[in-house]
């Protein structure tokens, strides 16, 4: 399920995507989620910490700790809720280990906070099919976390690729106004970075979608540059 009617608030952390120094993004970014809150009559919490700069933590890849960061924003609030809900990252079909989990996220609980991972029933493509038509959805949808420039959504990095496509190929993209176009999209796929393996077969999926044909060369030649990498990996040669 993508509609819970049990959600009364929406917890956003000032510090952990987008980092405190980042004040005018934050800013924008605050705005947007009071308009969310506001028209889908729930309330927003915002709170800040500077955890992510922690002597120690600083050095452990948040890819591994963040399921332990947002649980322990809930247990600071528990006083105000009974249960959190942290959204999945990867659906049980495209499962692999992870900051944050259904396997793991319930452990965080205690007899004052319950915290449950949510939507692991669905890859991201098919959560975005579920809401490609929501207004809100529309307006606002923010993914980026690696900000290599100071849109909205960079249009650059490896989450934003993959969700223009998704938009692409539910004929959508061109309705988005926080991402770039379809030349946009183009211009990113020609410099984006090799994939990482267990997204690939995601990549590759998009190859039976109705795509123009600008965006079908550069993405079968992402795909296949990234397969050949990683089978040079395997095989242990090096790349010159």
């Amino acid at each position: 399920m993508l509609h819970r009617s049990d959600v009364g608030s929406i917890i956003y952390v000032c510090g952990y995507d987008v980092r405190l120094q980042k004040a005018d993004r934050l800013k924008s970014l605050e705005k947007s989620l009071r308009d969310v809150a506001n028209r889908s009559g729930v309330k927003l919490v915002v709170v800040r910490t500077n955890l992510r700069d922690h002597s120690i933590l600083r050095k452990i890849n948040w890819e591994k700790f963040h399921g332990a960061a947002l649980a322990t924003v809930g247990h600071l609030l528990a006083a105000e809720f009974s249960k959190i809900l942290i959204s999945a990252s990867f659906s049980v079909d495209n499962f692999k280990p992870w900051g944050s989990s259904w396997k793991t996220d319930y452990l965080w609980s205690s007899k004052q906070l319950q915290v449950e991972h949510f939507g692991q029933d669905l890859w991201r493509v098919e959560k975005l099919e579920k809401i490609v038509n929501e207004p809100l959805v529309i307006d606002h949808l923010r993914i980026c976390w690696e900000h290599r420039n100071d849109e909205v959504n960079c249009g650059e990095c490896e989450k934003c690729l993959r969700t223009m496509l998704g938009l692409l190929s539910l004929g959508k993209l061109d309705e988005y106004p926080t991402f770039p176009d379809v030349d946009g999209l183009v211009s990113g796929l020609d410099r984006a970075r090799l994939l990482p393996e267990f997204l690939i077969p995601t990549y590759q999926s998009f190859l039976n979608k109705d795509l123009p044909p600008k965006v079908v060369r550069p993405l079968e030649k992402l795909v296949r540059k990234s397969n050949v990498h990683i089978a040079k990996k395997q095989a242990n040669i090096k790349e010159t």
